[in-house]
């Protein structure tokens, strides 16, 4: 997961500099496109981690608080 915050942060730097160095704004909005494409991969890989680590369990264990937390969560990540 470090990696792949790792490469998002490159993404983001890359794309300050495309904007220092006044690059064609169609370039910088592919730029753009694809560092959401990447955090939003992120966050899904994060969520399912939280999931099957700390709700599932949770839930197993007869407490839904985490489980709607989560919902909660998922909705924000979803729109």
């Amino acid at each position: 997961m470090v990696n792949r915050l790792s490469r998002i942060e490159g993404q983001i730097k890359g794309i300050k500099a495309m904007v220092e160095d006044d690059r064609h704004c169609g370039d910088v909005l592919n730029q753009v496109a694809a560092a959401e494409k990447g955090l939003r991969a992120f966050g899904i890989l994060l969520a399912k981690s939280h999931f099957y680590s700390c709700v599932e369990p949770d839930i197993r264990d007869g407490n839904e608080e985490l489980a709607l937390e989560f919902l909660e969560i998922f909705e924000q990540l979803a729109k």
